[in-house]
């Protein structure tokens, strides 16, 4: 299945079938972890009753970081993930300090670049 057909049935609300897809492309490519942060975001978008428990969706957000450490995606994810759905203030603080000390160069230079047009325009 093709990354269109899974944004297809993300669209279509079918997150079952595109977990089973992501799965299946994961198969293939057990090292990219867009795919593995995919996997948690669909976990936590299952039908609670008869999904995959929401350790799943932590332990796929844990295996992106570990295909990428400086993944500010899986960062972000994990921080909210601990601080509203797997409740533990700790963890959250941790992953938010991380993710934060990932964005903030970016930040940064949008800023900069900001400034730059902001005087250009003047």
């Amino acid at each position: 299945m093709t990354l269109i057909e899974i944004r297809a049935l993300l669209k279509a609300r079918e997150f079952d079938k595109a977990l089973v897809a992501v799965n299946s492309c994961l198969e293939a490519c057990p090292d990219n972890f867009h795919l593995w942060n995919l996997r948690g975001d669909l976990i936590q978008l299952q039908d609670s009753k008869e999904g995959l428990p929401l350790a799943e969706a932590e332990q796929s957000y844990l295996k992106s970081l570990e295909c990428r450490p400086d993944n500010w995606e899986s960062l972000e994810a994990l921080a909210h993930l601990y601080d509203v759905v797997l409740p533990d203030s700790t963890k959250a603080n941790d992953y938010a300090r991380r993710f934060l000390a990932e964005v903030r160069p970016s930040i940064e230079q949008m800023e900069k670049i900001v400034e730059s047009e902001t005087s250009q325009s003047l």
